[in-house]
C-alpha cells in the first residue's frame, strides 16, 4: 500500500483549528480586525520609505496591498504557505514587513514551536534579502540580528499565549471534572443515608406494627376482656400507632434499593456510652443533658449518628481539643451541641474527609423536619448544631 506525503502545515492543520475555535470569541474579533492597523502600518511604511527617497512606489503599494490582503489567511489553515508568501514579498519591499512579523505571532499562538519557529526564519530570510539590496538604517549584521531578536520575541510571545490559554482551559477542565465528583459523591452519600436509614427503622417501626395487630387481634375475639384491661390495651394500640406513624412519617421517601441484614439501631439510651468510648479513646469530652423527654426511635437514632460523626471528626481533625456536648430533649423537639475548641499545638495534617458524613446527616435531619448545621468558629473550632422535631404523642395509656 502507498504512503501519500502529506504536508507538516496540512497534518497540523486540523489542531490549529481547534485552537482557533478553543479561542475566546473576544479574541478572535480582535484577530480578523488585525487587517486594519496591519494595513495602516503597511501604508505608514511606504510613505516612510518615499519620503526617505529610496521608495520604489509602485512596487511597495503593490507589496503593501498583497500583503495586507493576504493577513485574514493567517488565521486559516493555510496559515503555513501565508506566512511563506508574506516572507517572500518581504524581501521584495518593507511595506510587507508588518504582515511578515504578525505572520511570527499567529503561527506562535495557532500553531505548536515545530512550526512557529521555522515561519520566524521564513521571515527573518525575507528581510535578509531586502536588506542586501535595499538600504537599511543600520549596518547590516546588527540591523539582521535585531530583525531576528524581534521575531523570536514574536514567536515566543504567541507560543506563551497558546501555552497559558491550554493550561487555563486545562484548570478549567479540571475543576469541572472536581465539581462533576463532589456531587456524585454527595448523591451517593444521600442514597447511602436513605437506605441506612430503611434498613435501620425496619426493626422499630415493624415493632410498632406487629404491637397494633397483636393487640387489636385480642380484643377481637377475647370477650371476657374486663373494661379496664380493654382500655388498657386501646391504650397501648393508640401509642404504637402514633409511634409508628411518626416514625413512618421518616420514611415516606426513603426507596430502599437491596435488602441486608437487619440490625438493631441505637438511640437515645446509647449516647452516654458513645461520649464514655470518646473519653477512653482520649478525647476530652463534657457531656451535658437538659431534660428527659423520651422522642421516637427515629429521632434518636438521627441524635445517635450525629453525636457519631462529629466525636469521630473531632478526632480526626481537631486531636487533643476539648469537646462540649450538650443535649437538650424537650417534648416536641431534640436539640444536640456538638463543639469542639482549637488544636491546642500544630500537629501533622490527619486523613481528610470528602464531607459526605455530614451530607448524609444533613439528609437525615431534612427527612426528620429537622436541620443540621455545621460550621467553624471564631475561636479556630467547630461546632455542629442538630434540630429536630417531633411530635409528642400522649404515651399515658402505655404499659
Amino acid at each position: 500500500m502507498t504512503t501519500t506525503w502529506v504536508p507538516p502545515w496540512v497534518r497540523h492543520a486540523t489542531a490549529a483549528e481547534e485552537v482557533w475555535d478553543g479561542l475566546p470569541e473576544v479574541q478572535r474579533r480582535y484577530l480578523r480586525l488585525a487587517i486594519v492597523p496591519l494595513g495602516l502600518l503597511s501604508a505608514v511604511v511606504v510613505w516612510s520609505t518615499w519620503k526617505a527617497g529610496n521608495a520604489h512606489l509602485v512596487l511597495d503599494i503593490t507589496v503593501g496591498i498583497l500583503a495586507t490582503a493576504a493577513a485574514p489567511l493567517l488565521w486559516t489553515r493555510y496559515q503555513v504557505p501565508t506566512a511563506i508568501a508574506l516572507a517572500a514579498l518581504a524581501a521584495l519591499s518593507p511595506a510587507a514587513t508588518p504582515a511578515a512579523t504578525a505572520m511570527a505571532v499567529v503561527a506562535g499562538r495557532l500553531r505548536s514551536l515545530r512550526i512557529a519557529i521555522p515561519v520566524a526564519a521564513a521571515g527573518v530570510l525575507g528581510h535578509a534579502v531586502q536588506g542586501l539590496w535595499r538600504p537599511v538604517p543600520h549596518p547590516f549584521g546588527w540591523w539582521l540580528l535585531g530583525v531576528a531578536a524581534v521575531y523570536g520575541a514574536l514567536a515566543g510571545w504567541g507560543a506563551w499565549a497558546r501555552t497559558r490559554t491550554e493550561l487555563l482551559r486545562s484548570l478549567h477542565d479540571r475543576a469541572l471534572r472536581a465539581e462533576q465528583e463532589q456531587t456524585t459523591r454527595m448523591q451517593h452519600a444521600k442514597a447511602d443515608e436513605r437506605a441506612r436509614i430503611a434498613r435501620e427503622m425496619h426493626d422499630s417501626l415493624a415493632h410498632h406494627l406487629t404491637l397494633i395487630a397483636a393487640t387489636s387481634g385480642a380484643l377481637e375475639y377475647r370477650h371476657d376482656v374486663e373494661p379496664d384491661a380493654a382500655r388498657a390495651a386501646a391504650g397501648r394500640v393508640r401509642a404504637a400507632a402514633g409511634d409508628a406513624l411518626v416514625e413512618l412519617r421518616a420514611i415516606l421517601r426513603v426507596l430502599r434499593t437491596e435488602g441486608d441484614e437487619l440490625r438493631p439501631a441505637p438511640g437515645m439510651a446509647e449516647l452516654p456510652a458513645l461520649v464514655e468510648q470518646a473519653r477512653t479513646d482520649g478525647t476530652d469530652v463534657t457531656w451535658q443533658r437538659t431534660g428527659a423527654a423520651d422522642p421516637p426511635a427515629a429521632v434518636g437514632l438521627a441524635t445517635y449518628r450525629v453525636l457519631q460523626e462529629a466525636l469521630t471528626n473531632a478526632r480526626r481533625h481537631a486531636p487533643g481539643a476539648s469537646v462540649d456536648v450538650t443535649l437538650t430533649s424537650e417534648p416536641g423537639r431534640v436539640e444536640l451541641r456538638v463543639v469542639n475548641g482549637p488544636v491546642p499545638a500544630p500537629v501533622l495534617p490527619s486523613e481528610t474527609g470528602s464531607g459526605t458524613g455530614l451530607v448524609g446527616l444533613s439528609e437525615r435531619a431534612e427527612l426528620l423536619g429537622g436541620t443540621l448545621v455545621a460550621e467553624p468558629q471564631p475561636d479556630g473550632g467547630f461546632a455542629v448544631v442538630a434540630s429536630l422535631p417531633w411530635e409528642p404523642w400522649d404515651r399515658s395509656g402505655s404499659s
